[in-house]
């Protein structure tokens, strides 16, 4: 009886991870495979601020990365430490490049001369706007260390590989990397 419930609780368990990893899956490959992640990272900075599509993934209402965060949370409570490693892997190559893109838009709205909340209203080359544009230089350079449509790929093939090997019971030579 006893080995009854933990074969049914094991088996609800897998259950429950197959479905964490395939949310998680799905959305860090829409994050990676939309055009604007790689457009935005090879855009010049004089650009980045000005392209609708560039602000929208530096603010904090970008849902494909809302639902990456989300199901990032999800392989988090439920799923293997090797799982959260690669997740954490894609996250180093996401992080940076949203820092980026934020200190971009602001600096340009800062130097432009916007106002609001965090700037000055005043144009030009001040304090400001030159201490905000080697945040946003600063930041360019972590973001694009790494090529990342690689990275991205890397990461997305190691997670599939997490998938094979602890969602199925009888180990396959195409789980091994």
């Amino acid at each position: 009886m006893q080995a009854q419930i933990n074969e049914d609780k094991q088996r609800a368990q897998r259950e429950i991870r197959k479905e964490v990893y395939i949310r998680y899956q799905r959305a860090a490959t829409a994050y990676a495979d939309r055009p604007e992640f790689r457009r935005c990272a090879d855009v010049s900075p004089e650009r980045l601020a000005e392209l609708p599509e560039c602000r929208a993934m530096a603010g904090s209402g970008d849902e494909k990365y809302l639902a990456l965060i989300s199901a990032q949370d999800q392989v988090f409570t439920h799923g293997s430490q090797e799982a959260l490693d690669v997740a954490l892997k894609f996250d180093q190559l996401v992080v940076p490049m949203r820092r980026y893109l934020e200190l971009e838009v602001l600096a340009y709205a800062e130097c432009s001369g916007a106002t609001g909340k965090g700037l000055t209203g005043v144009p030009g080359m001040g304090p400001e706007c030159a201490m905000l544009r080697r945040q946003a230089d600063e930041a360019r350079l972590k973001a694009t260390l790494v090529n990342a449509e690689t990275v991205a790929k890397e990461s997305l093939g190691e997670f599939r590989m997490v998938m094979c090997r602890e969602l199925n019971s009888i180990p396959r030579e195409s789980c091994k990397r």
